[in-house]
């Protein structure tokens, strides 16, 4: 007897893929068969996803391990089998048992043979049977002992089709996508392009490949992103403990009237802390979610590779397609090259009389784009005070001179990039000044203050001609229901990239695209704003091209349907979402469009 191509690890395979991660209980062909849920390619036995989904309701599954939602349509045996893991289920119970069902004879005898041309299981009389008749004496029969030494993608049952269940599947139709057996290429599918299933398999097969290896990519990113986020928030805690640090510190000095005053910094700084940790942890949610949903998609895929046949690789290529394809189209932000943002404590005011006591000190952040308009106006209050007081002493143009010096020094102190004293001084449009060759070299791929955020140059989009409309309708958009409806149209034809545009020459898809905002005052600013960024053509941009064609896409956020369906779970381009048009300013803003264009 040859010796078996591919030995096979049992207690990997029981440990690591053939054990329900809920019950913890090994699968079997009985009730507990694994079932797929293709939202991420997770899979449980069907005793717990029924008990999941009864527990849940709504017909819908959260799934245990990285909380996708997945809808169900009926109960949960409605669910796909896992073909990949149903046969390593039948492979153990051969070796464990020695005994699997026959798959011919109605009374469902203990199998001792299996015929490799027909891959059925047969039993002692099947197999006299199945030797005697003229169609399949021919067949090469095999014991159930030899079976265990076949490779592991060749074991299995037969796949036979749905539409002619006596037929086994044998081709591949490339127009439909879908498998068929001899009978349907001269029927169902008649006049169709046909594959041989082992090229229609490699060729998908690679499609994975290419997609996982941006997938994995965009894994790495996103591990990047995590590490970042973690390192943060240790600075956000030490600058945490720093700053309260330096409160306790300063106050001490000081009479009772400034102990309510500590009370208040301190819980500034808290509040400022938890909210910036509080996005920080979101993010690493967010992270940690969409990397479940990676390696569970290439853990499924190395095992559908290694193990699967080819009729297996075709029947799951569509739902790994697919968590590829939703993978790889994540965002792929890249590392921030702009300081962190923590909290500080400043001893401000300190040495102003005891009137101003009640005042000294504040908490503030490295950035002066979240300080409100009360703190500012306090500030102005106390040096308005502090200039009166020392005009007893100075005259106005001794003071005058002072602070026009002190200005200049403390903008030339520190730079907050490289966190040293500033080398040629460089002064940028929002009045923050940094080290001439740190700041030319953030500039040179960003457009932002790294400091308060600030856009720092003329920003002009890429976006090919077209007509922007705007109709208000009767509708009314969820959240907003006391107002109605701005529609918004955009329009563009089909054209020919200029020179003026990467890739000249080469063709772009237009279309019309639909966008809607609620007819209230913060809605028609927004309507002003984005057609100040439609002049500026930052609304649309060219994206990834399909077929040597180019499609737009958009680089503002819009909200393309009224409302969402029941089958969403997302809010990203639909309403309800009360921060939609909070968000859109900010996106506006960081894009150079502010209400300044306004006036």
């Amino acid at each position: 007897m040859s010796e078996p191509q591919a030995k096979v690890d049992m207690s990997a395979l029981k440990d690591t893929f053939l054990e329900c991660p809920v019950c913890v209980e090994h699968f079997n062909q009985t009730d507990r068969r694994p079932r797929l849920l293709h939202s991420c390619l997770h899979a449980f036995c069907t005793q717990c996803l029924q008990q999941l989904l009864t527990k849940e309701g709504n017909g819908q599954i959260t799934c245990p391990l990285c909380r996708q939602v997945h809808k169900v349509p009926g109960k949960a045996d409605t669910l796909p089998v896992d073909p990949v893991r149903a046969k390593l289920v039948d492979f153990v119970q051969i070796k464990n048992e020695g005994k699997v069902q026959c798959t011919d004879c109605p009374e469902g005898s203990t199998a001792e043979s299996k015929c490799q041309e027909c891959s059925v299981y047969l039993c002692k009389e099947c197999t006299y049977v199945h030797r005697r008749h003229r169609l399949t004496n021919d067949h090469p029969i095999i014991s159930l002992s030899d079976v265990l030494q076949q490779p592991l993608n060749t074991f299995g049952k037969g796949h036979f089709c749905t539409h002619h269940p006596k037929h086994q599947l044998e081709f591949y139709c490339a127009t439909d996508e879908t498998l068929c057996c001899i009978s349907c290429t001269v029927l169902e599918h008649k006049g169709h392009d046909f594959q041989k299933l082992e090229e229609a398999a490699k060729i998908r097969q690679g499609e994975l490949e290419t997609s996982m290896q941006a997938v994995q990519a965009n894994a790495q990113q996103l591990r990047q992103r995590r590490l970042c986020e973690e390192k943060r928030q240790n600075a956000i805690m030490q600058a945490q403990r720093k700053a309260k640090s330096d409160v306790s510190t300063y106050f001490t000095r000081l009479t009772s009237i400034i102990n309510k005053r500590k009370a208040h910094l301190d819980q500034d700084i808290d509040q400022r802390s938890s909210t910036m940790l509080s996005l920080s942890m979101k993010e690493v949610a967010a992270i940690d979610q969409t990397l479940a949903v990676m390696d569970s998609t290439e853990t499924y895929f190395t095992q559908a590779r290694d193990k699967a046949d080819v009729v297996e690789m075709l029947q799951m290529y569509p739902a790994i397609k697919r968590s590829l394809e939703a993978s790889a189209d994540e965002q792929r932000q890249g590392l921030p090259t702009a300081p962190e943002v923590v909290v500080t404590f400043s001893p401000t005011n300190g040495q102003i009389v005891e009137t101003l006591v009640s005042e000294v000190g504040c908490v503030g952040e490295s950035t002066e784009s979240t300080d409100t308009q009360k703190g500012k106006n306090q500030l102005l209050q106390c040096l308005d005070e502090v200039f009166d007081a020392a005009l007893k002493h100075k005259s106005k143009n001794e003071l005058m001179k002072h602070f026009r010096e002190k200005t200049f020094t403390t903008e030339r102190e520190w730079c907050t990039i490289c966190l040293n004293q500033i080398v040629e001084a460089k002064k940028i449009k929002c009045g923050h000044c940094f080290c001439k060759s740190c700041i030319d070299q953030v500039l040179s791929v960003q457009v932002h203050c790294p400091v308060c955020k600030t856009c720092c140059k003329v920003i002009t989009g890429d976006m090919p001609p077209g007509v922007m409309e705007t109709l208000v309708i009767s509708d009314r958009l969820p959240g907003y229901e006391q107002h109605n409806t701005i529609k918004i149209t955009y329009r563009f034809e089909d054209e020919v990239l200029s020179e003026e545009y990467p890739f000249p020459g080469l063709g772009y898809c237009g279309g019309e695209f639909t966008a809607y905002l609620p007819n209230s005052p913060e809605g028609q600013k927004v309507l002003a704003l984005l057609k100040v960024a439609w002049e500026k053509k930052l609304t649309f941009t060219i994206g990834t091209p399909e077929v040597l064609r180019f499609t737009l896409i958009f680089r503002i956020p819009h909200k393309v349907k009224k409302q969402r369906s029941a089958f969403t779970t997302t809010r990203s381009d639909s309403y309800p979402d009360p921060d939609y048009l909070r968000t859109v300013q900010e996106s506006l803003k960081s894009l150079g469009v502010t209400e300044a264009d306004l006036q």
